[in-house]
């Protein structure tokens, strides 16, 4: 009975049908649907990828405003640090009372900081974002798949999760 109804139900109803399905149920088998899916998340990766690239002025940060001078000076010591293959232990600067490296809680030892040896602070910062962002990216994914999200409520949660105010705020 539901074949003939399909049949007899107008192209409009049928795209609604299928938008309905395409947006609101988890993604088919179907190639379309695969494609579909795959070419929408592709696009909000690129769209996220754009925002925080553009939040950060692609890498020409200001670097006399708030945290973010801290931030240059301790990626400028480990940089001279793996240019000369010395540990940093102290660094010309002082921040909380101290000039020793790994004395203050805010130093960043994330593994990509292996890469100031050839990449400059200004490019590392832009690598480092898109880097950070891409990892939470594929955890999007990984939560849509283990739960079996439709389109919609993926790309809610993206949205959520990518422009939220307070992550935004602070590091603008």
């Amino acid at each position: 009975m539901n074949e003939l109804n399909e049949k007899t139900q107008s192209p409009v109803e049928n795209f609604k049908d299928g938008l309905y399905e395409f947006l609101f149920r988890p993604p088919s088998e179907k190639l379309v649907s695969k494609a579909g899916n795959y070419f929408v998340l592709g696009i909000a990766y690129i769209v996220g990828m754009f925002h925080w690239a553009w939040l950060i002025n692609y890498g020409k940060i200001d670097y006399k405003y708030m945290d973010w001078d801290m931030f240059f000076n301790c990626y400028k010591v480990i940089q001279k640090s793996l240019a000369e293959n010395s540990i940093p232990y102290f660094m010309p600067y002082f921040y909380k009372g101290t000039n020793q490296f790994f004395s203050f809680p805010s130093t960043d030892i994330f593994p990509t900081v292996f890469l100031l040896k050839f990449l400059s602070v200004d490019e590392f910062f832009i690598f480092q974002m898109v880097f950070v962002y891409s990892l939470g990216f594929v955890g999007c994914l990984w939560l849509k798949q283990i739960y079996k999200w439709s389109l919609f409520t993926f790309v809610f949660f993206f949205l959520i999760f990518n422009f939220n105010g307070h992550i935004v705020s602070h590091i603008s």
